[in-house]
Parts: C-alpha cells; sequence; structure tokens
C-alpha cells in the first residue's frame, strides 16, 4: 500500500440551525402600571387578574379581618398608583370587588383590595404571572 497519497483534510465549519424565540416585548420588562382587571370561576375559586405592563416585582399579601368587610389586600411595589378603573364589580361567590388605587401618604406602589362578602376570609393565594398578579379566592371553606 506504498505510493498512496492521503487525502487532503477539508476543513468544514458547521451550522448549527437555532431557532431563538424572542419573548413579546411587553413582558422583557418590569411592570410600571396596572392596565385593567379581569375575573373569572375557575373549578372552585374565583380568580381575579390583575393585569399590568410588564413583569410584577416585588409585592405583598395580607388580610384585614376588621372591620367588615373582610379583604385580601395585595400591595403591587413600582407601580404607579394611576390606574384605568378605580373599581371593578365581581359579584362571584364571596368576592363582591376589586378595588385599585395608591395608598394615600405612600407613593411609589398600588395597593389591590379585594372586598369579600363571607364571615370570614375564605383560603386564597396570590401567583405573579407573565401579565400580572392571580388571586385565586376559594369558594368553599375546609
Amino acid at each position: 500500500m506504498t505510493g498512496l497519497t492521503p487525502a487532503p483534510r477539508v476543513q468544514t465549519t458547521l451550522t448549527p440551525q437555532v431557532q431563538v424565540m424572542k419573548p413579546d416585548v411587553q413582558y422583557r420588562r418590569t411592570a410600571n402600571r396596572v392596565v385593567g382587571v379581569a375575573s373569572r370561576v375557575s373549578g372552585n375559586q374565583v380568580q381575579i387578574l390583575v393585569r399590568t405592563d410588564g413583569l410584577v416585582g416585588n409585592y405583598k399579601e395580607f388580610t384585614v379581618r376588621n372591620p367588615s368587610p373582610k379583604r385580601v389586600v395585595v400591595d403591587l411595589f413600582g407601580l404607579l398608583g394611576q390606574v384605568p378603573q378605580n373599581s371593578y364589580s365581581v359579584n362571584k361567590s364571596h368576592v363582591k370587588r376589586v378595588r385599585l388605587g395608591e395608598h394615600p401618604g405612600y407613593p411609589g406602589y398600588t395597593r389591590v383590595v379585594v372586598d369579600l362578602t363571607s364571615r370570614d376570609v375564605p383560603h386564597y393565594y396570590v401567583t405573579r404571572t407573565k401579565g400580572g398578579i392571580l388571586i385565586s379566592v376559594a369558594m368553599e371553606y375546609d
């Protein structure tokens, strides 16, 4: 097998075909304001979506049991208190309405208040979504 010349080396560059998913511009930035509120019944809970113009940063949730009405409160820090509407009627199960606004004397955050009609605060949870905050309130007590 003498006299054979080895084949020349060929440099090959492979370009990977990768599709990059670009996130929606609306959700790449931190939220500055509330743009609306929507509600629905899903299974055994009332869901309230507080829609924002971006990703919600820090928030604090708590309940107010006295005086009546009972309330679930969520403070959205860093969001302007300017809202398209101050009150949204819900009237589903224990949830009467949702109120929004800037707390007097504490600028720099928007307060979301869920007014309840029940004798006590039902189980609830708050979840950050890509377009706002989802507040889910149980329709039944344990």
